[in-house]
């Protein structure tokens, strides 16, 4: 099975002759000048809302056969979603203000519930039917309620093995 990234305009050939997985990656390389101040782009949940649409268009009989992967750039479990947004938009120096970060599909921020919550509303929204998560961000598989996350009728939870 092959897989692909919608964050280029490459997407159009994996989507019409190649993938049946097709992930959405955050955004697209800053300019240069930001990438030197180590800045990063990631698309709002707008971008996102028209880019998912743009990659089902050029799938055409194969939309529905697609499956859409989200790859989560950062997860921040907390109490204070907005002072946390706030931070990680002035830390990694995001081109999002924290308003976006709190709606962008590539970030997860709030209590374990409200992140469970983001996680079916955006599946929901985007169609995501399965989230990566880059591994500094993955909790131990034993530590939490892994269940709690899953949209009814989802197989399984990760492996504590590795």
């Amino acid at each position: 099975m092959a897989s692909c990234y919608a964050n280029t305009d490459s997407i159009t050939f994996c989507s019409q002759a190649v993938a049946r997985v097709l992930g959405a990656a955050a955004g697209q390389p800053a300019p240069q000048v930001a990438a030197l101040l180590h800045a990063s782009r990631l698309q709002t949940a707008a971008q996102a809302g028209e880019r998912i649409p743009f990659v089902r268009a050029q799938a055409g009989d194969r939309a529905a056969d697609l499956e859409l992967n989200v790859l989560i750039q950062a997860v921040v479990v907390t109490r204070y979603r907005r002072a946390a947004a706030e931070q990680l938009v002035a830390e990694r120096r995001l081109s999002l203000s924290a308003a976006e970060a709190l709606e962008t599909p590539f970030l997860l921020i709030g209590t374990e519930s409200e992140i469970a919550g983001q996680l079916r509303e955006r599946r929901d929204r985007f169609g995501f039917s399965y989230v990566t998560v880059h591994e500094p961000y993955m909790a131990d598989p034993g530590a939490g309620d892994c269940e709690a996350l899953l949209a009814p009728g989802a197989s399984s939870c990760p492996s504590a093995e590795r």
